[in-house]
């Protein structure tokens, strides 16, 4: 099974949530939980990385810890949001103990300067701010509407999962309870995000039952959100807990953990994040574009059968094209047709659960990396993972592949 290199990931451990992802006009900035001390979840730190493409990308270290003085154990998912002389970082303190993430966390506000070398704990928030019980209580994330800067959080009220709008009162880390924003019977929401276009919102949250995330896109009045379409943010089984940022040009750029489905500590490392997408929203509707970067390194065209580990695969979207990777036993079978694209998968002989996206226009781009797939096909994605040993390509129908060079990936 050979690691991403053209998708971020840790030198090693493990890593899950992008957090505080911004963008300065020149360089993206990226933190991601990270485990210091093994290729499980634990000890969850921000680990620092940064970016000019959103695909090269130097590891700069761990950046923000728990405060163990205070009992913090771990810093939970957040963000940074642009604030006088530098960024305002936001996450969620989680103690020790017992029920401490769903009944005892709290939202901590840090300075941070413009290149993140200092991050400065100065206030937090607990739940009382709430005007009703609240559990599950995580993952703020900042943004301005109007001249007027806001905070969505996720939590649970009763059997209810919501995502929580907040206004920021007098002081920079004075913040007081709006409403409910959105809500969801019977399932808790995670890291909630949103982008504006006027007054058009597209918000994004994380299922921790269906374990994906979701795109409800409606419009937003500094108050309610008057929710207008719902849409899958990715058709696969692996994406999850979304983070958003500015890119190059005055677009937006969408960051998501892609979790492991097939777990393995003796490798060493466990998540990677997917290829950061440019964002945009038509009417209602969410699209998701491949980076342009990707295109420097993509190599010659591959013949038929060829072996690689890491290729661009563009699928017709008639017909059917079979694309078989790994030993006997180890397969992956794309159908295309009918307005959808069909994935199916095996996985040492046995059948894994099919995924289907709809699928316009004539043809599909698969980006093969590693353990690491993701299918663009008319503004939509579909992402999943396959532990395969190498990687055979049979293109039928018309269908052409060229390798893709690793990124450059640097630093711990």
């Amino acid at each position: 099974m050979e690691k991403p290199l053209y998708h971020f990931a840790p030198a090693k451990n493990w890593m899950n949530d992008p957090n505080g992802t911004v963008f300065d006009g020149e360089k993206y900035h990226l933190f991601y939980q990270y485990n210091p001390n093994g290729s499980s979840w634990g000890d969850i730190c921000w680990a620092y990385a940064v970016s000019r493409d959103l695909l090269n990308w130097q590891r700069r270290g761990i950046r923000l810890s728990p405060e163990r003085v205070r009992g913090e154990a771990h810093c939970f998912s957040g963000c940074a949001f642009p604030a006088e002389g530098g960024y305002t970082v936001a996450y969620t303190s989680v103690g020790e103990g017992e029920n401490a993430a769903s009944e005892r966390a709290e939202q901590v506000f840090c300075s941070a300067d413009p290149a993140f070398c200092g991050i400065e704990r100065r206030a937090r928030i607990n739940a009382g701010i709430n005007p009703f019980p609240v559990r599950e209580w995580r993952d703020p994330f900042l943004f301005s509407y109007n001249g007027k800067n806001y905070m969505l959080l996720a939590g649970m009220r009763g059997s209810r999962g919501c995502i929580f709008l907040y206004a920021q009162g007098g002081g920079a880390y004075d913040w007081r309870f709006v409403g409910e924003l959105y809500g969801r019977e019977g399932e808790m929401l995670e890291c909630p995000n949103a982008v504006l276009f006027g007054n058009r919102m597209a918000l994004f949250y994380s299922s921790s039952r269906d374990v994906c995330i979701r795109a409800a896109c409606g419009d937003f009045d500094g108050e309610r959100f008057a929710v207008r379409e719902e849409y899958p943010a990715d058709f696969g089984d692996c994406i999850y807990a979304s983070n958003l940022s500015a890119a190059a040009g005055g677009g937006t750029a969408f960051y998501a953990w892609m979790r492991e489905t097939e777990e393995d500590p003796a490798r060493g490392y466990s998540g990677c994040l997917a290829l950061p997408r440019l964002f945009s929203l038509s009417g209602y509707r969410p699209l998701f574009a491949p980076l342009p970067a990707l295109c420097s390194l993509e190599g010659e065209l591959l013949p038929a059968g060829a072996r690689v580990s890491r290729a661009r695969v563009r699928l017709p979207l008639r017909g059917n094209v079979c694309l078989l990777r790994g030993k006997e036993g180890d397969g992956v079978r794309i159908e295309a047709g009918g307005g959808r694209v069909r994935v199916f998968r095996t996985r040492k002989g046995e059948s894994l659960a099919p995924l289907s996206m709809p699928a316009e226009g004539d043809f599909a781009d698969l980006y093969l990396d590693g353990t690491a797939a993701e299918m663009y096909a008319g503004g939509r994605v579909m992402s999943f993972r396959f532990y395969g040993e190498g990687c055979a390509l049979l293109p039928e129908g018309g269908a052409a592949a060229r390798e893709m060079r690793p990124a450059e990936i640097s630093g711990e």
